[in-house]
């Protein structure tokens, strides 16, 4: 009877109901009020139930719906509440559908705030992304370029007091070079000179190992002259390193590759070098 009543709603009260059926024979057959009243609030409260389950489906059905028209409308980050709001009432989707009109604002801006937190959570994870794999481009470049610079350094076109303008043209078109211009931390140059400040180091050790070795051996040897000129030729060159040699073991530390580099050094870039 309750059930096939169109008058009896989730929010009925019990006297109203008494008196609406108040001759009606199946109502009259519970004879005692509380048991009429048991089974009408029963029944009542199975109403409430699925209105309330109902509403709840209804409201995240319209939620679902706002944030999918949030997203078909490409509302990002930097969207304000107030664009997003008019773009959604201005939406055809939006006139169409009575259930999304019946959605308070209150729910469409609490909907929105949701949206806009994950869309900064996606936003910072892209940028956090995109900034790991800006940094590791930025390493692989600079250390490709550095394995550029030891090639160069293997093949003896670097060396010791090399200078930028005369290694340059080996590399200026390399990809592994242009690929590092523009980008920020170390430049070409840079490493560039890290790479020859290096080598003038190490050079700098061993010119000074044998400036200090021909000096002791000048004094010792009373008659030789250790004095390299410009046009000394190695032969001579590595007699006097020989007779330094006896008396000096840190020039025996020297092998054929350092002396050749000194006395390329010493014969092409002085006019004169005297140890005496």
């Amino acid at each position: 009877m309750l059930k096939g009543n169109p008058s009896v709603f989730h929010y009925t009260t019990f006297a109203t109901a008494d008196k609406l059926f108040a001759q009606h024979p199946i109502w009259q057959q519970a004879k005692i009020e509380s048991e009429r009243r048991m089974i009408f609030e029963e029944y009542v409260g199975e109403l409430k139930q699925r209105e309330v389950q109902e509403s709840r489906a209804a409201h995240a059905r319209s939620v679902g719906k706002v944030v999918a028209l949030f997203k078909d409308m490409n509302i990002d980050v930097l969207t304000r509440w107030r664009q997003a709001h008019a773009a959604l009432l201005e939406s055809e989707a939006y006139a169409n559908d009575t259930e999304l009109q019946s959605l308070p604002t209150l729910d469409i801006l609490l909907a929105f705030e949701d949206y806009a937190r994950v869309q900064e959570r996606e936003f910072d994870t892209r940028m956090r992304r995109e900034a790991i794999e800006k940094t590791r481009r930025e390493r692989k470049a600079r250390e490709a370029f550095k394995q550029l610079l030891h090639e160069l350094k293997d093949a003896g076109h670097i060396k010791a007091r090399t200078k930028w303008k005369e290694v340059y043209p080996r590399f200026e078109n390399d990809e592994r070079h242009l690929n590092l211009l523009g980008k920020p931390g170390s430049n070409p140059l840079e490493l560039f000179w890290d790479v020859v400040d290096g080598l003038d180091q190490k050079f700098d050790v061993k010119l000074g190992i044998l400036e200090e070795s021909f000096k002791k051996a000048s004094k010792e040897e009373e008659g030789t002259a250790f004095e390299v000129k410009h046009d000394t030729n190695m032969e001579d060159f590595l007699k006097l390193v020989s007779i330094a040699k006896k008396s000096h073991e840190d020039l025996q530390n020297l092998g054929e590759e350092d002396l050749q580099e000194v006395y390329s050094f010493v014969c092409h870039h002085l006019t004169r070098y005297v140890c005496s």
